[in-house]
C-alpha cells in the first residue's frame, strides 16, 4: 500500500460511523490536511480529472470494508463547482 492510500484509508477512518460522504470530500481533506502528499502524488497525472479519478478508484478498495458504496453525488468540487462523483456510507 502507498501513501497516497494510507492517507485515504486514514480519512476515512476518521469519518463517524454510517456517515454518508462523496469522493469530493475525500479529496478536500486531502487538500487541506496533507497538501504536500496531495501535490507530489499529482505528479504522474497529466490532468487533475484523472488524478482525482485515481483517488476515487483508491476508495473503491475499500468497499465492502470501510465503505458501502450509494451511487453517484452532484456535490461541489474543488473548482469551487458541481459535479459528480461516487458517494460512500462509512460501514
Amino acid at each position: 500500500m502507498n501513501q497516497l492510500d494510507n492517507l485515504i484509508r486514514e480519512i476515512i477512518n476518521s469519518i463517524p460511523g454510517k456517515h454518508i460522504f462523496d469522493t469530493h470530500m475525500v479529496i478536500q481533506k486531502l487538500i487541506q490536511k496533507y497538501t504536500n502528499d496531495y501535490l507530489v502524488n499529482a505528479q504522474p497525472f497529466s490532468t487533475i480529472e484523472s488524478y482525482h479519478g485515481h483517488i476515487g478508484k483508491s476508495i473503491v478498495k475499500y468497499q465492502n470494508i470501510l465503505v458501502e458504496d450509494l451511487g453517484v453525488a452532484y456535490s461541489k468540487n474543488i473548482k469551487d463547482d458541481f459535479s459528480e462523483c461516487e458517494c460512500w456510507r462509512k460501514i
